[in-house]
């Protein structure tokens, strides 16, 4: 739909105040409002948190524990005087009301000459239930006036005030919305508004919209609905559930409409006379034509609660350069605050390529980190979020392109084993240079920052690597070995930043020389996606003998397999060294291929940082072993003897298993031993599988599910990397064909490591707590043995939330193991695994181990067995989809 934007003519905006407020009047302004056609609007409950349908007996006043009168003169409008009685506030029989009565709300006036009024205004302030805070609010409302100007004068008005307002703050800061106020356009004509801001000066905000009801009808002539649909990012005014104008959060200051709109606000009734001196206010003055009494019918007021916003629709992609794509989409409401753009090389996003943050109201984006001759997947989801919690839409649709070009060949190798004299291939960025055989990142000053890093990218699915380094004068601040997917020219924050904060699409090991943040002075850790280095990740180095402040050389070797990187440090001088493992999912931060390297910086104080020697060695399939060749398969199913299950294991590229002509057909291989699988390449006859999952198993009978594939029509090789699953068996389960014949498959290869035995600890002392828990979800339930049961947080995964478990004893332990059980996407999409031995120091805690979950099993192999009486798993990651344990073990 075409969005239009309308500038109102100027408007002389006399606003109302509720007593004992006094209000200066607005200025003169041109106001430029977002105006709308009829779509898509927040979600709301359907049951109301705030109902009022003035039900009292004929006759009486609305309840007061509902409603505040006010009461006396109007010191905005000296023409009123407040009364609460049954000549301006009586609920009366009314056939047009949804209830058969309504509340009339009177203005007549008490002098010759309609000088003085008589008038009821009431409001919702210091009541139960009373204040609202985004969602649905609505009246519907008879408003008084005739045909013949009978209402002349009249201001009618339906609208809200920020709650701070009782605890002494002043308008227009306390923040004014007007869902429906009547004035000088004539009885055909409403309007809608919000004010907030400083009383004068450049915060200043007033904005208002029309609504002109079709055909000529005035508002006297039967009810009508006024409403605002308000979300932590928009506000949409309606009538009869036609939005005609939306102000919007992007078009403010963030901390201005923040202050004003993150707030509850309370619901103000009431019918005046047209401005301070009855004429030339907001509904001008009264004529010959007005007549009174005049009343104002009110048949009801409800507020829904938001429970979520409009979803993006009609997003598309187009490849414009090997390395961009366009994308663009509508968003039908205006009411997020943001979005969130993800993109994958799989259809179903098992694995997030890339992830980018989106500000309220784009509409477009030019993605510039892709690859050429790649398929990417793409899809958006909308979010607002205010200081309480977050709002997120359903994912749009997908959209898929293929970049133009050729695949980049990932880099083979890196190889500065001698130093690096005469290197190229780096990009030095900031302080860092090439000083004879040395990559110095920091050369002693004060204030520096730097990056190095590769030119061209390099594979990053599985990968060894070794640097030495020295660091002399070491008194700040630290340096990484980072891996990132963006650009080589990147450079993140200096001093406590390492030249790594910031630097989003990223992974990064720390070796940090200084105490910013609570990690210590000698400490080490795994970071992702540029977060400052803090005490969360950190690992202290100082009881391992390894100090970064020695001056010594020391050896870092790292490898990684597709699930675990393990990292080793050693003094070269001392032969002192430090192990640890984290279970990360690289290629799903940066992609399949990214830049290697390194980053620095110092703060106030200085060092000298040096890289002596780097090797860098990627791995392939090919160089690994096959743990599927040549060993037993078996199959649901065989079109006939010709290809037999064997035949998919056998090595021989020509030969096939094939299925019977139906769905539900599988076919697995017995590996002779149990692996932790990290990857799984299928490669398919043009009879493919359109809907299949790829899953493991102890004992051949019962099944988890690791991949899981939706909408394939492709043949060929489907290489599904950075996998995270524990079985003997491996299974492709197929539920729907891409093709009127079976399912067909030239190789399954299979790729992993061995898993090590481990004994599971005696759980019957063990407690659990978490930080948030749904009902019906404790969390007793991760330790019950019974799978079909679980402890759910019973709210959206977000960073912070915890699961804790007391061991009622010091025990000692090396795997940890997380099952989500049969709940669907409930698996933590990332974790830190601290422990403690009271139960409250964890930010001084080691070891503080990452995972990442990739399926409902999230295993954790510590890099040596310790002890504790306390573990707790904090998320880091964040999802749609609530986070749950089924069960919970550790394993000696």
């Amino acid at each position: 739909m075409s969005r239009l934007r309308t500038l109102l003519a100027s408007v002389r905006c006399w606003l109302r105040q509720p007593i004992p407020c006094a209000r200066p009047r607005s200025r003169r302004v041109r106001l430029e409002v977002e105006t709308l056609e009829k779509r898509a609007l927040p979600s709301v409950s359907a049951t109301p948190v705030f109902n009022e349908d003035f039900n009292q007996p004929v006759g009486a006043l609305p309840s007061t524990s509902t409603w505040t009168y006010n009461n006396g003169s109007d010191p905005n409008n000296t023409n009123v005087r407040y009364v609460n009685d049954a000549s301006t506030l009586s609920v009366v029989n009314d056939p047009n009301a949804s209830d058969g009565k309504s509340l009339g709300m009177t203005i007549y006036p008490t002098s010759a000459g309609n000088q003085t009024f008589n008038s009821a205004r009431i409001n919702t302030a210091n009541r139960p239930g009373g204040t609202v805070q985004y969602g649905l609010i609505e009246a519907r409302i008879k408003l008084p006036g005739g045909p013949n100007g009978q209402g002349d004068g009249l201001w009618p008005a339906f609208w809200m005030l920020g709650a701070n307002r009782q605890q002494g703050v002043a308008w227009p800061n306390c923040g004014e919305i007007d869902i429906m106020e009547q004035g000088a356009g004539g009885p055909s004509v409403i309007s809608g508004a919000t004010h907030f801001g400083s009383i004068s000066g450049p915060t200043r905000s007033d904005t208002v919209a029309t609504y002109t009801l079709p055909g000529g009808q005035g508002f006297y002539s039967g009810y009508h609905t006024f409403a605002v649909y308000w979300t932590p990012g928009s506000i949409t005014f309606s009538v009869d559930g036609n939005a005609y104008a939306t102000v919007k959060k992007s078009s403010y200051s963030a901390s201005l409409w923040d202050q004003t709109f993150s707030q509850p606000f309370y619901m103000i009734l009431n019918i005046c006379d047209g401005g301070p001196n009855n004429s030339g206010g907001f509904a001008g003055p009264t004529t010959a034509r007005s007549t009174f009494p005049q009343t104002m019918y009110v048949d009801y007021v409800r507020a829904y609660a938001l429970t979520g916003i409009s979803t993006p629709t009609n997003l598309s992609a187009a490849a414009s350069t090997p390395n961009q794509v366009n994308l663009s989409w509508q968003a039908p409401a205006n009411d997020e605050t943001g979005f969130i753009l993800q993109r994958s090389k799989a259809a179903d996003f098992a694995v997030i390529d890339a992830s980018f943050n989106l500000t309220q109201g784009t509409r477009a984006y030019l993605d510039t980190t892709a690859s050429p001759g790649t398929n990417y997947f793409y899809r958006l989801q909308a979010v607002a979020a205010d200081n309480a919690r977050t709002y997120q839409s359903n994912y749009s649709n997908v959209a898929a392109v293929t970049t133009v070009g050729t695949p980049t060949v990932p880099a083979a190798g890196i190889d500065y084993s001698t130093g690096f004299t005469g290197a190229t291939g780096l990009q030095l960025n900031g302080s860092a240079a090439l000083v004879g055989s040395l990559l110095r990142l920091t050369n002693g000053g004060s204030n520096q920052t730097a990056s190095a890093f590769t030119a061209t990218k390099a594979a990053v699915a599985q990968f060894s690597t070794n640097f030495d380094f020295k660091l002399t004068n070491p008194n700040a601040d630290g340096f990484t070995f980072a891996i990132q997917g963006v650009s080589p020219t990147r450079i993140g924050g200096a001093g406590g930043g390492l030249g790594y904060q910031g630097l989003g699409n990223s992974v990064a090991i720390k070796f940090d020389l200084y105490n910013n943040l609570g990690e210590g002075n000698n400490s080490t850790g795994l970071y992702t996606n540029g977060v400052v280095p803090t005490a969360a990740g950190s690992i202290n180095l100082s009881s391992t003998g390894i100090d970064l402040h020695s001056g010594h050389t020391f050896r870092v070797s790292m490898s990684y397999d597709g699930t675990t990187l393990k990292v080793t440090i050693a003094d070269k001088t001392t032969l002192a060294s430090a192990a640890q493992s984290y279970l990360v999912n690289i290629p799903g931060i940066v992609g399949p291929t990214a830049y290697v390297g390194f980053t620095g910086g110092t703060g106030g104080a200085s060092a000298i940082q040096d890289i002596l020697a780097w090797t860098y060695t990627t791995q392939t399939t090919a160089t690994r072993a096959d743990l599927a060749r040549n060993r037993p398969a078996f199959a649901s199913s065989l079109e006939n003897s010709s290809f037999p299950a064997a035949h998919a294991v056998d090595g021989n590229g020509a030969t096939r298993w094939s299925s019977q002509f139906s769905d539900r057909q599988w076919i697995h291989v017995d590996l002779g031993a149990t692996y932790r699988i990290s990857e799984v390449k299928l490669n398919w006859e043009r009879a493919a599988g359109k809907d299949y999952q790829i899953q493991v198993s102890a004992d051949a009978a019962s099944w988890t599910t690791i991949a899981t594939i939706a909408g394939n029509t492709a043949a060929g090789v489907h290489d599904y990397t950075a996998l995270s699953g524990t079985g003997r068996y491996v299974r492709v389960y197929c539920s729907a064909r891409a093709t009127p014949y079976g399912y067909s498959l030239y190789d399954l290869n299979v790729y992993g490591v061995a898993a090590t035995a481990a004994t599971a600890l005696n759980r019957s002392a063990w407690t659990a707590t978490a930080s948030s828990t749904e009902p019906g979800g404790k969390p007793t339930n991760a330790l019950d043995g019974v799978l079909a049961t679980r402890w759910s947080s019973g709210k959206p995964m977000a960073g912070g939330e915890w699961f804790q478990i007391d061991l009622g004893s010091v025990q000692t332990f090396s795997r940890i193991a997380l099952d989500a059980g049969n709940s669907v996407q409930d698996y933590a999409r990332g974790c830190r695994i601290l422990i403690s031995n009271n139960g409250t120091d964890w930010a001084t805690q080691t070891p503080v181990v990452a995972a990442s979950g990739n399926s409902p099993t999230i295993e954790v192999t510590l890099a040596s067995a310790v002890s504790a009486r306390y573990v707790r798993i904090v998320q880091t990651g964040t999802a749609s989809y609530w986070w749950s344990i089924a069960e919970l073990n550790l394993y000696a």
